[in-house]
């Protein structure tokens, strides 16, 4: 073969390995992707709910209203709200709290829209363990991953979700609504 005819041949390869590795991204790609974003939400969850560190105190904040921008305190994805109340709760209380957040049923999300939401702290020995807001709404929690963070679903109508609710509420009653 002569060294033109060499030359078409691989161009020739070339040319079918990208029409090859286009229609695998067309066709396969987005599965792909939102396996692996499945992947790590999942290995999120597994970390930060059902296995949660062992905590001795929570803040619990209600989010609501329009944060200032100069305000250093907020809560990812959630940063365009206020904290509009909070409390912490300490012993008996956090380990009911978080008991109940281990429970949780994760899944897959939403679109997050965080109106109402609680931003939550978890702490052991003033150690911050995990900083995130959940929204019964929505059904959504935000929880970190690889450096930044992810959302997560959850299925808010569960009994273990709704108990977590209840419990929240009766310590910081959740920001009402905005018409």
């Amino acid at each position: 073969m002569s060294p033109g005819g060499r030359k078409r041949r691989k161009q020739l390869i070339w040319l079918s390995l990208l029409i090859v590795a286009t229609l695998v991204v067309v066709f396969f790609g987005r599965p792909i992707v939102l396996g692996i974003h499945d992947s790590i939400r999942a290995i999120a969850a597994y970390r930060y709910v059902q296995h949660l560190e062992d905590v001795d105190e929570i803040e619990i904040c209600s989010l609501g209203g329009e944060r200032a921008p100069d305000d250093p305190d907020f809560f990812e994805y959630a940063d365009k709200y206020a904290i509009v109340a909070r409390k912490t709760v300490r012993q008996a209380d956090a380990a009911e709290i978080a008991a109940l957040w281990r429970k949780l049923p994760t899944g897959t999300h939403r679109a997050m829209c965080l109106d109402p939401a609680y931003g939550i702290r978890f702490r052991h020995n003033g150690r911050e363990i995990l900083k995130t807001s959940v929204c019964w709404e929505c059904e959504g929690v935000v929880l970190p991953s690889m450096g930044g963070s992810i959302i997560c679903g959850f299925d808010a109508k569960s009994e273990p979700a709704q108990k977590l609710l209840e419990t929240l509420q009766k310590h910081v009653p959740l920001a009402p609504r905005p018409p």
